[in-house]
């Protein structure tokens, strides 16, 4: 896939058994970075700094910077964490770098050659996204940034010039590196570095490229554009799809095989507790509760879950467009509903399944009321569970909440709207079921809580009972309990934690929770409430929200500026969430850019454009996550199975995004070992360098699908336009024998040679009508909305397909333009 060539290097001999040379790259124009890994036994023991040369003569400083790079599972048989410790030992030279000599290093762990070339030796410094930038934005850039460890970092006394180049070494673009700055402060969100900027913006779509640096080495390679964010959208799709509770992965739609987990719960109603666990009596009534996701390394599911749907479901209604059937290769694909739109529906389906209703449940007072999620006796061990393996436990459910009970009925209400075009039936079984929730809502809602929630599910109750007249559904009972919210919470400011900040996960109001009130053309908005929707809005996209990031301000588009923790450095998406709303709704084609551009600069961070010059997304760069803290991917990374037996290795789960890194240390012991290991020590990093792999450092390596992951699914799901390119599979008919009756009146009349179609049939309002060329690329897709319809397009000479959707039935014809 990726080439490049780090280095050439020799062994000569090694006198240390401990630790071994691994790798030895460069980091800046003087400084030979040379990678020492210890073995599990010695983890504790620290590298000298004594006793090294550079062709024979001693370096002028010697720094270290030391990290964990992977963690086995806990051996209970030694009774510690079998962990291996990695060593960057930095040695600055009193000259800079020549191209074309060798440099030969002794040191207490070996003598090793190094044949230094510029376009050919990594640098560490260059941080680039590994995997590759949108060709729409317009101001895509990497960083130079050295940090040597307990040296500190330097500015260069003459800064050097730098190429982009593809695999052929053919130079695509180049400059001089331009400085950004001194963001070498120890604060929450520093790097560490003197900070130089690379301008990317004149790099073509294509790739694979890299940087070349010159008298200092190269990055690691990365593309540009659709050929490349497919990929990453689809990574961090098919994330969720991984985490789905409920169901059984296995081939053609994964690798990362399993059995079918958790079907089943009891009804338990117990209190919830975020620290609380249920165990389940003996001979229990279970129940079928499948749909949602496991919230991290663990399986349980939580009631913070609820905005994995609201978000996917609002993301979906701002950018329909932007999503396809087949798109993730989900079992679902293929039906003729978007890939992103099923994965949603996923995530509502838990919620459907934990509403109390007269088929499940013995006491009417509960009908309609949502319970909170499912929960177990206690959490599962890394490296002794997986989802579909977990010693017989029982799940059991948390009481009905009406936070919960609210939000289902926003979604369930939201969801129904957005599924309608596509299947009715679901449509109306969803709107049945918001009904039902809005019931129990009526009987026990206590005025004045839960503002956000109340605000997102009147809305949606709204939405889908309003009835086309103005002057009543301006009186819609649900209309006014909604504007009467957002009045409280966001156009007065609102109290904590009712109110709207954007990006923070405590404040109870997201942009996702009453986007759709801004969408929606066909139904009546109150012009006060709307304006003060849009302001609100902008201001908090204009103003970085809550964190109050500014581009100009940071070298990095980490987001993060005040409170770092549980992903607020790595789900990038909490921050783009407005963002996109205000490029979707905005009428400047220049705002919109500049929207694009901001979100597309967030997107980089965590694939690499960041300090630590690491991905933080498995499956995706190529400094990924190596030891994440989540239960499946022990068994594929290291090829076992659950209760014995081998499998292939295939290395972790694609697409969850870990939590990186964190200001504040955990004191417990088991994420001790790995931050102890941690040197400059931990209050001595710059804060977007607290962070080192090894999965026993939840803080840093755990993740959860609604704090990380769902975030950056919608953040890639603007950013990637999958409409343009898709590609889609259909069989050659060019007849309409197999059809029912009712098409037997449809009449297709293509007359490609004056780039029209016309299409008549009795019953065309609401038929799908698609064009697609011969090797898969829909070029057309549009819903009917009357009986008769003139499609007018440029065909380019060559073999096409148009295909007719209504009912379930799909009538395929076959045209040439020649």
């Amino acid at each position: 896939m990726k080439k490049y060539l780090y280095l050439s290097l020799i062994f000569v001999f090694k006198i240390v058994s401990a630790q071994s040379i691994v790798d030895v790259h460069t980091a800046s124009s003087n400084v030979i970075v040379v990678v020492l890994e210890m073995s599990v036994e010695n983890q504790d023991v620290i590298p000298s700094t004594s006793g090294w040369t550079i062709n024979g003569t001693i370096p002028a400083s010697i720094g270290r910077g030391s990290s964990v790079y992977d963690e086995k599972k806990y051996d209970w048989t030694v009774g510690y964490y079998e962990i291996v410790v990695r060593h960057n030992i930095y040695l600055e030279l009193n000259h800079n770098l020549v191209n074309n000599t060798n440099y030969t290093i002794v040191s207490p762990y070996g003598t090793i050659s190094l044949a230094f070339s510029d376009t050919e030796v990594f640098c560490e410094s260059i941080k680039v996204n590994q995997e590759g930038y949108s060709e729409n934005a317009t101001g895509n850039y990497a960083n130079f940034g050295y940090y040597g460890g307990s040296l500190g970092s330097t500015m260069f006394d003459v800064i050097p010039d730098y190429q982009v180049v593809n695999d052929s070494n053919t130079v695509i673009t180049s400059g001089k590196l331009i400085y950004w700055g001194d963001d070498t402060d120890i604060g929450l969100a520093t790097s560490g570095e003197h900070v130089y900027r690379i301008d990317l913006s004149n790099v073509p779509a294509g790739g694979p490229y890299h940087i070349v640096v010159n008298g200092i080495g190269r990055s690691y390679s990365f593309g540009v554009g659709n050929d490349y964010l497919r990929k990453i959208a689809e990574v961090h799709a098919r994330g969720m799809f991984h985490q789905r509770c409920g169901i059984e992965l296995k081939r053609p739609y994964t690798e990362y095989e399993r059995e079918i987990c958790h079907e089943e719960s009891a009804f338990t109603m117990n209190t919830w507790s975020a620290l609380g666990f249920i165990d389940v009596p003996a001979n229990t009534e279970m129940h079928t509760v499948i749909g949602g996701y496991h919230d991290a390394g663990d399986f349980d599911r939580r009631p913070y879950h609820t905005v994995i749907p609201i978000t996917m479901l609002s993301t979906f209604e701002a950018f329909p467009q932007n999503f396809i059937d087949r798109q993730y290769n989900i079992p679902e694909s293929g039906n003729g509903i978007p890939d992103f739109l099923d994965e949603a529906l996923w995530g509502v389906l838990i919620w459907e399944n934990l509403q109390l209703n007269q088929d499940n449940w013995d006491n009417p007072d509960d009908f309609g009321g949502v319970m909170q999620g499912t929960e177990t006796m206690a959490h599962p061990t890394y490296g002794a569970h997986r989802a579909d393996y977990e010693d017989n436990r029982q799940y059991g459910t948390f009481e009905v909440g009406i936070k919960t009970t609210l939000e289902a009925a926003g979604m369930f209400a939201q969801a129904s709207r957005i599924i309608e075009p596509y299947d009715s039936d679901r449509a109306s079984d969803l709107l049945e079921k918001a009904e039902q929730a809005w019931s129990y809502i009526d009987k026990n809602y206590v005025p004045g809580t839960h503002r956000g929630a109340m605000l997102y599910a009147a809305l949606q109750m709204y939405l889908v009972t309003a009835i086309g007249n103005d002057t009543e559904d301006a009186q819609n009972r649900y209309h006014t309990l909604f504007r009467d919210e957002v009045l409280n919470t966001i156009i007065n400011g609102g109290t904590w934690p009712d109110q709207y900040l954007g990006g923070n996960m405590s404040a109870t109001i997201k942009s996702s929770q009453f986007i759709s009130y801004l969408l929606v053309s066909d139904i009546y908005t109150d012009p006060t409430i709307n304006e003060g929707l849009l302001n609100a809005l902008k201001f908090q996209a204009d103003t970085g929200g809550y964190m109050g990031w500014n581009e100009n301000d940071f070298p990095y588009a980490q987001g993060v500026t005040k409170y770092n923790g549980w992903g607020a450095s790595t789900a990038q998406g909490r921050y783009t969430e407005d963002l996109g709303y205000m490029m979707r709704l905005s009428t400047s084609e220049e705002d919109k850019q500049h929207y694009y551009n901001q979100i597309s600069n967030y997107a980089n961070y965590s694939l690499g454009l960041n300090p630590q010059g690491h991905s933080y997304v498995t499956g995706l760069g190529d400094k990924q996550p190596i030891s994440p803290a989540h239960l499946d991917s022990y068994y594929t990374k290291y090829g076992e199975l659950p209760g014995g037996g081998t499998q292939s290795i295939i290395g972790n789960v694609p697409g969850i995004v870990i939590y990186g890194s964190t200001e504040g240390r955990s004191g417990q012991p088991y994420q001790r070992v790995i931050t102890d290991k941690l040197y400059p020590v931990w209050d001595d990093l710059p804060g977007l360098r607290r962070w080192s792999d090894g999965w026993s450092l939840i803080n840093g390596n755990e993740f959860t699908t609604w704090e990380t992951m769902v975030w950056n699914v919608c953040m890639f799901g603007i950013l990637y336009d999958a409409s343009s390119d898709e590609t889609v599979v259909v069989d050659e008919v060019d007849q309409v024998d197999d059809f029912n009756e009712p098409y037997n009146e449809l009449i297709v009349y293509p007359n490609p040679s004056e780039n029209i179609i016309n299409i008549s049939y009795s019953e065309l309002e609401g038929t799908r009508v698609e064009i697609i060329d011969m090797i898969g690329k829909r070029i057309y897709r549009e819903m009917m909305n009357q009986n008769e319809h003139l499609i007018r397009h440029s065909f380019a000479e060559g073999v096409y397909f148009l295909t007719v959707s209504k009912k379930g039935e799909t009538l395929v014809k076959k045209f040439i333009v020649q």
